[in-house]
C-alpha cells in the first residue's frame, strides 16, 4: 500500500501500519517520482483516486499495463476511452456508490460489518460537532485541519414546537424523516 496525505497527517498514516517510505504529500506531484523510484519503475497494480487535474494524470502514469484506476472522487470525472487511448492496458473506472445495485451493496455491507466485528479493518477517526458549530467544521473540513471523518450532531431533544426544516426530503428518506417528526 502507498498513500498520499497533508503532511500534517502522514503520523495518521504511520500509525495505521504503512512504513515512512510509502508515504507521500497529496499537496504535490512529488509522490509520483517517489512511488515509481519504491517500485523500481513498476508502479502500481491499482489506483484508488479522489484528487483532481494534474493528480489524476500522475497517478495514471504509475500504472503499468493491467493497472486499474478507480476514481472514487467527484471533480475530474475522465471518458474511459479517453484513459484507454493515452494509457494502453489501463482499466479506468468511476465510481459512484448512487449507481451500485442494492444486492451488491447489500454484499459489500455484509463483508465489511463482518471485517470490522473480526477488528481486521478499524473505523477511520471521527471529529464530532454540534449543529452550532457547523461554521467551524465547515472551515476546518476546507483547511483539511481533520483527519477522518467530520460529523454534526444534532441537539438531544427536538423543541416539539419548533420548526423542523428538510432541505433536499423529497425521496423515500426524505419521507420517512418528516413522518417520523409528525408523529412522534
Amino acid at each position: 500500500v502507498f498513500s498520499t496525505a497533508h503532511p500534517r497527517k502522514h503520523h495518521v498514516l504511520r500509525g495505521l501500519g504503512v512504513p515512512p517510505e510509502r508515504i507521500a504529500s497529496s499537496r504535490t506531484l512529488d509522490f509520483v517520482d517517489t512511488f515509481a523510484a519504491a517500485t523500481d519503475q513498476q508502479g502500481v497494480d491499482v489506483v484508488l483516486n479522489s484528487l483532481a487535474g494534474d493528480f489524476v494524470d500522475g497517478s495514471l502514469r504509475l500504472l503499468p499495463r493491467g493497472g486499474s484506476f478507480v476514481e472514487i472522487g467527484k471533480t475530474d470525472i475522465r471518458e474511459a476511452g479517453n484513459i484507454a487511448q493515452a494509457h494502453p492496458g489501463v482499466v479506468y473506472q468511476a465510481y459512484d456508490l448512487h449507481v451500485a445495485e442494492p444486492a451488491d451493496l447489500r454484499q459489500a455491507w455484509q463483508t465489511l460489518t463482518e471485517l470490522f466485528t473480526a477488528g481486521i479493518l478499524r473505523p477511520l477517526p471521527t471529529t464530532s460537532y454540534g449543529l452550532l458549530q457547523a461554521r467551524h467544521a465547515f472551515r476546518d473540513m476546507s483547511q483539511a485541519r481533520h483527519t477522518g471523518k467530520i460529523v454534526l450532531i444534532p441537539p438531544a431533544e427536538w423543541d416539539r414546537q419548533g420548526t423542523v426544516l428538510i432541505t433536499g426530503g423529497t425521496g423515500t428518506l426524505g419521507g420517512v424523516f418528516a413522518e417520523h417528526l409528525i408523529t412522534r
